[in-house]
């Protein structure tokens, strides 16, 4: 599934929230051209609001993001009333302390690798 208005309200919320995001991280966001965008908003207002007056950037075209700032990160696209429908999601990138290193085999140990792969970059395709 691509980045699109989703099939529940809660669904890009509770993708995100299964993952440990960390600065550095790429992100990428696949979609058709001229259905929608993806637009990184200031602040949580403007999330929850889905105010689109002033975005931190807008794009038009699918896209890699690297995200360099530990922050809060609001993403959502401004296409109609796709925000609205809940096709946003607001993300905490934490510092990166270190580079992170490769995941363990899943026969090394199953939890250690389920939670290397849950802190690593994500895509929508």
């Amino acid at each position: 599934m691509g980045w699109m208005v989703p099939p529940t309200p809660d669904y890009y919320a509770s993708w995100a929230s299964k993952y440990h995001f960390l600065q550095n991280d790429t992100l990428v966001f696949n979609f058709d051209e001229g259905t929608h965008d993806l637009t990184l908003l200031l602040s949580k207002e403007d999330f929850d609001a889905c105010n689109m007056k002033n975005p931190l950037v807008q794009y038009t075209k699918p896209s890699r993001i690297s995200v360099t700032v530990s922050d809060t990160i609001y993403f959502a696209c401004s296409f109609g009333e796709h925000c609205a429908n809940e096709q946003k999601f607001a993300a905490y990138f934490a510092s990166a302390a270190m580079p992170p290193g490769p995941c363990p085999s899943p026969t090394e140990s199953a939890s250690a690798a389920d939670q290397c792969m849950q802190s690593r970059p994500f895509k929508f395709v």
